[in-house]
């Protein structure tokens, strides 16, 4: 029997993650002043994804793996200017 991973589903109100792609996608955070990070699971910031404004109202980010050398437990953590923010639980094996 072949297991295929679950399929992520879009909310165009927040933001969806295809976790087994490493990627994170990022909706109706146009125009705002944002940060995204990277932290551990002991609440440690690993790595700044993107700092400003974003000028769409979509980003999506790529390969994570290559920005994560070690494997284990992260948050993507996405904060606006505007008290908006998502966090996704990624597993890096």
């Amino acid at each position: 029997m072949i297991r295929r991973p679950p399929r992520s589903t879009l909310d165009r109100s927040s933001a969806a993650s295809d976790v087994y792609k490493r990627q994170i996608l990022l909706v109706n955070f146009g125009g705002l002043e944002t940060s995204i990070d990277i932290i551990n699971i002991l609440g440690e910031k690993v790595y700044n994804i993107f700092e400003g404004v974003i000028q769409s109202d979509y980003l999506e980010i790529n390969n994570l793996r290559a920005r994560i050398k070690k494997d284990g437990i992260y948050f993507v953590r996405a904060a606006s200017s505007s008290n908006k923010s998502f966090t996704k639980k990624i597993i890096l094996n």
